[in-house]
């Protein structure tokens, strides 16, 4: 299935910092991923859209699946691998001060609702001001998103987690 050329800039914002043959995506293991979301959605190639799906839907059930399996014993590489949201409150020349929840261990429960600041590089985001709301992954900006689109992907990992968690029990 043909991949456009937005679909492959989007990946390479959200896939930055991971190893990714960007000139054999059909070879990638997400490849098989976003065709399924692609014929799901009925279209006929995979576009920004759905890239966007992986990476805010099926990648967090990846990273929490694979979490929950090691007992969330390795947090700050699950937390790291999440595809998150963060509130710019600071921009300086390469990177941007956010503020985000981060997925922690408390009481011996992994939970996500600790919100912190973190310094993450730009990335290829140049749109962005300050109270943006952007989306990163492995501590890089991906995207500029809107509130309605930030609060959905929170919200989402924070329920994707509660399944986790009663699944385990």
């Amino acid at each position: 299935m043909k991949i456009t050329k937005g679909a492959v800039q989007l990946i390479r914002s959200y896939a930055r910092g991971c190893s990714v043959d960007y000139d054999n995506l059909d070879k990638m293991m997400f490849y098989v991923h976003f065709v399924k979301i692609a014929e799901r959605m009925g279209k006929g190639e995979i576009d920004e859209d759905v890239v966007r799906h992986y990476y805010q839907k099926v990648h967090n059930k990846i990273v929490l699946g694979v979490a929950k399996i090691r007992k969330f014993d390795d947090i700050k590489t699950s937390d790291n691998c999440l595809v998150n949201v963060g509130m710019v409150v600071d921009i300086s020349k390469g990177n941007l001060t956010i503020l985000s929840n981060v997925l922690t261990i408390a009481n011996g429960e992994p939970i996500f609702n600790t919100p912190v600041k973190r310094i993450i590089d730009r990335g290829f985001v140049s749109n962005v001001e300050k109270n943006n709301f952007i989306s990163f992954h492995k501590g890089v900006a991906a995207e500029v998103i809107n509130r309605a689109e930030a609060v959905k992907l929170e919200e989402f990992t924070v329920d994707l987690l509660e399944l986790i968690k009663k699944g385990s029990q």
